[in-house]
């Protein structure tokens, strides 16, 4: 479980992408800020993802070698 450091965030990236979309339409600092949640919840996803994909990639590999061997 060690391997999935940015699965544990997922939880999280509805409510930034959210409170991103709501920071956008504001005025002043705001839509910079928004942009920046909304690129980090992007970001965590992306690398989530991967994650997700390359564990069961490596677990399908040792499978495969587990049977051939």
């Amino acid at each position: 479980m060690r391997d999935y450091r940015l699965t544990s965030l997922l939880f999280f990236v509805p409510f930034m992408a959210v409170s991103g979309i709501d920071r956008v339409q504001e005025s002043g600092w705001s839509p910079l800020v928004g942009a920046g949640e909304i690129v980090l919840a992007v970001c965590i996803l992306a690398g989530a993802v991967k994650e997700i994909r390359g564990g069961l990639l490596r677990r399908k590999t040792g499978r495969a070698a587990g049977r051939s061997g």
